[in-house]
């Protein structure tokens, strides 16, 4: 029921920096909308990040160790995620957002080097620039992920190095 009556506020409430605080959404609308206009610029962007959701989901699939069909279904389940879905719907595309999220947390599944560490990290900063929220969610999840999987120090120095970048970032 939901999906079919779908529509976006493309005036919501917080599109692109009306509160002055989400910054990276207007940033990364900017091209769509200079080229296509507010209307189907938005569009455009909107469609971009339900592309991003869906690649999203498919790296936390492929991260615990999902298989084609599995990274798929991830893929489907990040372009049809309800909260995502209910932001846009609400104007709230910021909320929508959920590429760089999905991304550190695909990270924090990995083993790696301090290298995934720093490209975690990265993710981490630009979920902060995107929306504060999902920035300290994010970080309040490194920190119970290294908490409940981490039990090596190079473990914990990856997490380390990933909190000093994305607070750089940020």
């Amino acid at each position: 029921h939901h999906l079919l009556n779908f529509r976006l506020n493309a005036w919501g409430k917080d599109v692109f920096t009306h509160t002055g605080t989400n910054l990276l959404d207007a940033f990364l609308a900017l091209p769509a909308r200079a080229l296509f206009g507010p209307i189907l610029g938005t569009n455009l962007w909107v469609l971009l990040i339900l592309v991003g959701n869906g690649v999203g989901g498919a790296a936390i699939a492929k991260s615990v160790g999902c298989q084609r069909w599995g990274c798929a279904l991830g893929a489907v389940l990040g372009v049809l995620n309800p909260a995502a879905l209910f932001a846009l719907e609400n104007g709230r595309p910021t909320q929508a957002m959920l590429f760089f999220m999905s991304m550190w947390v695909a990270s924090l599944c990995l083993p790696g080097t301090w290298i995934r560490g720093v490209v975690g990290g990265i993710f981490l900063g630009l979920t902060g620039l995107g929306y504060w929220y999902f920035g300290l969610l994010g970080g309040l999840l490194g920190v119970f992920a290294g908490l409940v999987r981490f039990r090596k120090l190079s473990e914990w120095k990856r997490l380390l190095m990933a909190a000093v970048v994305s607070v750089a970032i940020v």
